[in-house]
């Protein structure tokens, strides 16, 4: 004779997907030692020191000219 009861089972996920993404982009930075602020200093910093070296040249260079108009 067979038994006629069942048990259910439950089953929950422990981690969610945001959570294990999150999780992951944590230790990925942890162990590299970077992050998006890193990407972001390094680009703002890239991008300054661009635009004043561009400007530093185009002054240098129109008062290079004004010195060579008044000799």
């Amino acid at each position: 004779m067979k038994d006629t009861t069942f048990t259910t089972i439950g089953r929950t996920e422990s981690y969610s997907q945001p959570e294990f993404l999150a999780d992951c982009g944590g230790l990925l930075c942890l162990f590299s030692g970077f992050s998006l602020i890193t990407l972001v200093e390094a680009f703002f910093h890239l991008v300054v020191r661009w635009w004043c070296h561009t400007f530093r040249k185009r002054r240098l260079s129109r008062l290079n000219s004004i010195k060579i108009a008044l000799y």
